[in-house]
Order: structure tokens, then C-alpha cells, then sequence
């Protein structure tokens, strides 16, 4: 999946905007036979969350999913920083108890010209491999113009819709 976002992200700035659409169009037709809910109407977005989805399952990891009022133009940034959020929960998820079920919650929301993404999972507490990953997750989110936050399980990622392209994604 990393390599397709790096793909998507190397279009969007040389702004081929047409080979991206095309591009995802591609990926897309990949996994019409897989059934699963499309969580917003954005495809990159719904590309990374679908990846993520079956990570998850292979995982045993349930991975629950909301989008609300999603720009209609996402950066490959701010896709990437999505999946690295997800890698971070994931990772949390896979150190707890075999016996554990654990859970993620993804919620995407625009408010006024922000998008806040918000991930929460079922782990108590934060190891310390994982406050350095988080660490250098929030670095990668401020190099990219975005915050991140947590609180508790949650991770909180808020960005600027203003900073994104003008175009569909």
C-alpha cells in the first residue's frame, strides 16, 4: 500500500491530477470482488481505510470506520499520514493479550476548514516503543502543516482544508 500511495503522491506533485484519478481507478477495480462499505466518497481515502480493513482482519483486529462532510480534495500527505495512523494503532492492537479483541475506531470529519481525523483503540496505556512512535508520527504530522494529538487511546489528527489541492481526489 505504501508503494501506491508514493505513486499517487509522486502525480499529485508533478500535478498529473488525470493519472491520479486513472491510478486509483486501477486500484479500485482491484477490489470490486472484496465486499466491503465504502466509508466516504473520497477513493484515496476509501483505498487506504480498504487496506487497512483487511490488515486488520488477518490481525483479528476489528476496524470500525465514520466519515462525515470529507473535502473533496485530499493531499497524499495527509493519506499518508492516515495510514501511518493506522499502522501506529495497529501496532498497539497486536501487543495486547491473544485473548483481547481488539478494536480501532477511525472517524473522519470536516469541521469548518479542518478535517479531523480521530483514531481510538481498545489498548490501555502506552508503552514506551509507542510514545516514540507517536513521537515521530506528531513530527511527520507538523512537517506537513498538520496537529496531532492524544488523549488517552485516541490519536487526534487535525489538518487544514485550505492547505490541501484543488482538486478531486
Amino acid at each position: 500500500m505504501v508503494g501506491h500511495l508514493q505513486t499517487i503522491r509522486a502525480f499529485l506533485e508533478q500535478r498529473q491530477f488525470d493519472r491520479v484519478e486513472r491510478y486509483a481507478a486501477q486500484l479500485a477495480a482491484q477490489y470490486r470482488e472484496q465486499v466491503q462499505p465504502q466509508i466516504s466518497d473520497r477513493a484515496l481515502i476509501d483505498l487506504v481505510v480498504r487496506q487497512y480493513r483487511q490488515v486488520c482482519r488477518t490481525a483479528g483486529i476489528r476496524l470500525d470506520c465514520a466519515a462525515e462532510a470529507v473535502p473533496a480534495a485530499v493531499s497524499a500527505d495527509l493519506m499518508c499520514l492516515l495510514a501511518d495512523l493506522l499502522e501506529y494503532h495497529i501496532a498497539r492492537c497486536r501487543d495486547m493479550p491473544d485473548d483481547s479483541r481488539p478494536r480501532i475506531a477511525l472517524s473522519l470529519c470536516r469541521q469548518a476548514d479542518r478535517l479531523r481525523i480521530v483514531c481510538t483503540d481498545t489498548v490501555p496505556g502506552t508503552p514506551r516503543a509507542g510514545r516514540q512512535a507517536f513521537r515521530q508520527l506528531a513530527e511527520q504530522a507538523h512537517r506537513c502543516g498538520a496537529r496531532l494529538q492524544r488523549e488517552q487511546n485516541a490519536t487526534i489528527l487535525t489538518a487544514s482544508t485550505s492547505q490541501m489541492p484543488q482538486h478531486e481526489a
